[in-house]
């Protein structure tokens, strides 16, 4: 699946060009490993603001390449993903529900996907990735890499810089919340509008940060279209205890991101699925 938008802004080769040997794969081999996945398979890329989907290609060629030169794992591109669903009689929209997905992964033999998004972040254009280990439907690895030229602007690094506030108080909360083993994020709010900017750089840092196992906040928002669940679940302890069940979640992180005294501060708290209650807050950016 790749949706195709025309813009004039980004620079095409530079997606094209990346250096998959130096830039991804230091750390999706050792993930790779230590998960003991043998089998990966390309699921999506959502590339909208790409004009042209041949460079695209041309970087999911150039993973391919890597991930095959490494001698150590089998790699299944979407073509044969998409006769593979059919051979099973699964649909795209299957594979957001784990045991749907851990289904598959038996039939197939694919032991993880690989998925991503193309966004344009603060003017500047980025791609992220993410690894999603199909027996346990955790996003186990993932990175966030620059494709257009241009430096982070002062808003990028102060999202960036409360993120990094965050994941110290969470690191410092651990110890309390040894009931809490996977997390996902839930909602950002920005002037009322979902923040998808805060919610992935923090979504990325938590799978990248080991403190917590992560439910990928887009796998959990595509289950629940698939469940016709509301996202204001969050209101009512039986909504909010069976949307962890569904998706295996102990708790859920949600706020809000404002600006005050000239800094980005993310509010957010973390609650308990089956208590309904708040089990951390914090305000990351105000010092």
């Amino acid at each position: 699946f790749v949706s195709i938008a025309f813009t004039q802004n980004l620079q095409q080769d530079t997606l094209a060009q990346l250096d998959v040997e130096r830039t991804i794969m230091p750390t999706l081999g050792p993930a790779l490993d230590n998960a003991q996945i043998k089998t990966v398979a390309v699921w999506q890329i959502n590339a909208q603001p790409l004009a042209n989907q041949a460079h695209l290609n041309d970087f999911l060629d150039n993973l391919f390449i890597a991930l095959m030169g490494a001698g150590k794992y089998r790699v299944i591109d979407r073509k044969n993903l998409e006769l593979l669903l059919q051979e099973q009689k699964f649909s795209q929209s299957d594979l957001f529900d784990p045991s749907h997905m851990k289904e598959f992964g038996k039939l197939s033999g694919v032991d993880a996907f690989l998925y991503g998004d193309i966004r344009l972040v603060y003017g500047r254009y980025t791609l992220s990735l993410k690894l999603l280990n199909v027996t346990t439907a955790r996003a186990i690895w993932a990175t966030e890499l620059a494709i257009s030229a241009g430096e982070k602007s002062p808003q990028e690094l102060a999202v960036e810089g409360a993120v990094a506030a965050t994941m110290d108080s969470l690191r410092a909360a651990a110890p309390t919340l040894t009931q809490t083993q996977t997390v996902s994020v839930w909602k950002i709010l920005k002037d009322n509008n979902p923040d998808i900017i805060a919610m992935d750089k923090l979504n990325i840092a938590l799978i990248q940060g080991n403190i917590f196992k992560v439910v990928d906040r887009e796998n959990l928002e595509s289950l629940l279209t698939e469940q016709k669940l509301s996202l204001t679940g969050l209101v009512d302890p039986n909504k909010i205890k069976e949307l962890g069940q569904l998706y295996g979640v102990d708790a859920f992180v949600f706020g809000s991101e404002r600006t005050e005294a000239g800094k980005t501060v993310l509010a957010l708290q973390m609650i308990d699925v089956n208590t309904a209650t708040v089990i951390w807050g914090e305000e990351a950016g105000k010092g």
